[in-house]
């Protein structure tokens, strides 16, 4: 084995796809919650931008920080 040919022993092949497989499930249960606590300011941007097909920064913040079931009635068009 030399460094770089992208052999290693099955042991340590086994090893790094099981780093790999909680790096990504740990990923993944951080990226599901994230989006479970501000699925409310998502939801009020995707409403948004189907109305209004493209936002700008001033309208993203307004929507970001909006009380639920609100957000801005003007704004980029």
């Amino acid at each position: 084995w030399t460094p770089g040919d992208g052999h290693c022993s099955e042991h340590t092949a086994q090893l790094i796809d099981e780093e790999v497989r909680a790096l990504l499930e740990d990923a993944h249960a951080r990226v599901t919650a994230t989006l479970a606590a501000h699925r409310d300011a998502l939801e009020r941007i995707a409403r948004s931008l189907l109305q209004h097909e493209s936002i700008d920064h001033d309208m993203l913040v307004a929507l970001i920080a909006a009380p639920d079931d609100a957000g801005p009635t003007s704004g980029a068009a």
